[in-house]
């Protein structure tokens, strides 16, 4: 029994695979939607000037984050994440005020923990579980986005990080096109996401040409978040 282990072990190491077992894709999903989430919390406690309860709930999702990526025997992945929990840990202010490389620090590094994540996905899913996890990573990243301009004082126009090259406007065009398509096999969902989204349109496509609506952001993009990973998880 030893000597077959060894031989397994061995194995693995002359072929370059990692020795992680694969992780599921729910789990895997959900860890990348908790750093979000956790990173946008951050921003709506710098948007509220200091809303503490969104700051506790910032601190309580990393604290479940943490035992679960340990888990997964994944170094890379690890390190990934005690980056991001760096960032996210030691928050968007200094002093009194916003600053603007801590604020940018927890976007890079979250947006980097979940390209990890998008790496180690398992390649059976099925093509429906795939628009809807991929709908869900769009609308992460448009909040993110937006949310991160709405707490910078001078609106991200000096963001140039890991997402300075991304198009919200594309983005938002390809997530309603998307929709469209899931609509089809998925209309009863569709119907409950399609007001939300048609409201968040016009103001995450671009940040300068409304009123700034953080909050009905925060709020209309973890609902429509929360129904795509409902879904997304039924047999």
């Amino acid at each position: 029994m030893h000597y077959l282990r060894a031989l397994c072990l061995g194995l693995l190491l002359m072929t370059g695979l990692p020795a992680q077992a694969a992780a599921p894709a729910a789990e895997l999903q959900s860890l990348r939607d908790g750093a979000y989430h956790a990173t946008t919390q951050l921003m709506m406690y710098a948007i509220l000037e200091r809303a503490g309860e969104r700051q506790t709930d910032a601190g309580k999702i990393i604290n479940t984050l943490d035992p679960r990526v340990a888990a997964l025997n994944d170094k890379e992945l690890l390190a990934s994440w005690q980056a991001a929990r760096a960032a996210l840990i030691n928050g968007p202010y200094q002093g009194n005020d916003v600053n603007q490389i801590a604020l940018y620090a927890m976007e890079d590094r979250t947006t980097e923990f979940a390209r990890l994540i998008g790496q180690r996905m398992p390649h059976e899913l099925s093509r429906q579980q795939r628009t809807l996890f991929d709908l869900t990573e769009r609308m992460q990243v448009l909040m993110t986005i937006y949310l991160r301009n709405s707490a910078d004082p001078i609106g991200g126009t000096n963001y140039s990080g890991i997402n300075r090259d991304l198009d919200p406007a594309k983005l938002v065009k390809e997530f309603s096109a998307q929709l469209d398509e899931l609509a089809k096999t998925q209309p009863a969902l569709a119907v409950k996401i399609k007001p939300k989204w048609h409201f968040l349109i016009t103001h995450l496509s671009n940040f300068n040409s409304q009123l700034s609506v953080p909050y009905l952001v925060d709020i209309y993009g973890r609902q429509i978040i929360d129904l795509l990973l409902a879904t997304a998880s039924k047999p």
